[in-house]
């Protein structure tokens, strides 16, 4: 039973490639996982790949070896072998076929798989195709990568449209955000949801206008909201989501420039806590906290209207890293609560709309509307 376990080899291994093919000139990784049934040789296992190429060893666990791969040069034979005491094995490589090509994307986003693969974390890179924003009315860039050469399109951002995605060829999507000059007003529907349902424009709608004066930026917004709900205590200045409240974003470093909040200005407001005041805290970005203390010259006031509320802001440009006439990028979230027994401290949210609805918007400041 079982074979002859005599002439069961000592030692075992395996090539993993990448699921992608490969192109020349673009470096990839490649594993080497070791197998051993009894005493293991003293040698360490070697990979060896066509003539030319550079292999760079990069880290070892037990019993797995990892290989960074640049074929900069071609070959009669695109195949990888190794051999390790009695094991030899052999793989072929899939090529990229010539002619085919693919959307380049920020460099910090084209060196992430490699990156992520050098570490053995492969199941972080997201499968999803690359995405371009553009703000409504102007035009943006796009690289194309082809046979080792770059090509530069360009897409103008016509319409922001019920989806605000629209798919490219060669599985890109092109993402339409919104963009204004100062002075403006504009207008969140019911239906610009990012997160949650509304019953209808009465559930919540919002006006809201942004202006500077001098060196202060003020901002009105008008809630259309009928059940507001206030159910956070005083020294409960967080977590403004879990009621009626709206969140402010500001990206000082210019539309679309900053890939996390940590050099953003988030905040957010709620209207009313259960004293019936007005309060106010940073939130996820590098200073969070109640704005007494993180920004001190944030002034707010909030009032019932016959539909909602309204609440009135002014801050310092320079307060928020904003410069009189630079652009930035910006977004106003609004926060729904329908639960008028809500229990205090209880996150009683059913809907979140947006000036610029993207799923989880309030954590990526690329997709938040533009300012100029």
């Amino acid at each position: 039973m079982g074979g002859d376990l005599r002439h069961r080899p000592a030692v075992g291994l395996r090539i993993v490639t990448p699921a992608e093919p490969v192109l020349e000139n673009q470096p990839f990784v490649v594993r080497l996982r070791e197998y051993a049934w009894g005493n293991r040789p003293q040698d360490r296992p070697v990979l060896e790949a066509p003539a030319g190429w550079a292999v760079t060893p990069l880290f070892e666990t037990d019993g797995q070896r990892s290989f960074r791969i640049l074929p900069n040069s071609p070959a009669e034979e695109y195949l990888l072998r190794a051999r390790w005491g009695e094991a030899e094995v052999s793989k072929p490589l899939k090529l990229k076929p010539p002619g085919q090509a693919k959307f380049a994307l920020s460099p910090p986003l084209d060196a992430f798989p490699l990156w992520a693969a050098e570490l053995g974390l492969e199941h972080l890179i997201s499968k999803g195709p690359p995405l371009y924003v553009v703000g409504l009315g102007e035009i943006v860039k796009v690289s194309l990568n082809m046979d080792g050469a770059t090509r530069t399109f360009t897409f103008r951002g016509e319409q922001l449209g019920k989806s605000r995605i629209y798919p490219l060829s060669l599985e890109a999507e092109l993402a339409v955000v919104p963009n204004e000059a100062l002075p403006f007003a504009a207008t969140i529907s019911h239906t610009d949801l990012w997160e949650g349902t509304t019953s209808g424009p009465s559930d919540l709608t919002t006006r809201f206008g942004l202006r500077t004066e001098g060196e202060v930026l003020h901002l009105w917004i008008e809630v259309q909201d009928d059940v507001v709900v206030a159910n956070l205590s005083p020294d409960d200045n967080r977590s403004h989501w879990r009621t009626d409240s709206v969140e402010l974003a500001f990206d000082p470093a210019g539309p679309g420039a900053s890939a996390h909040t940590l050099d953003t200005v988030k905040i957010g407001i709620v209207p009313f806590n259960t004293e019936g005041r007005v309060m106010a805290a940073r939130t996820a970005d590098a200073n969070p906290g109640p704005v007494a203390r993180t920004l001190p010259r944030f002034r707010c006031h909030s009032k019932r209207t016959s539909e909602g509320y309204r609440i009135e802001v002014e801050v310092p440009l320079s307060d928020l890293g904003l410069v009189q006439g630079r652009p930035f990028g910006f977004n106003l979230m609004v926060y729904d609560s329908d639960k008028s027994d809500a229990a205090e401290g209880e996150n009683a949210n059913t809907a979140r709309t947006a000036w610029s609805p993207w799923p989880a918007v309030q954590g990526n400041p690329r997709l938040w509307g533009r300012v100029r």
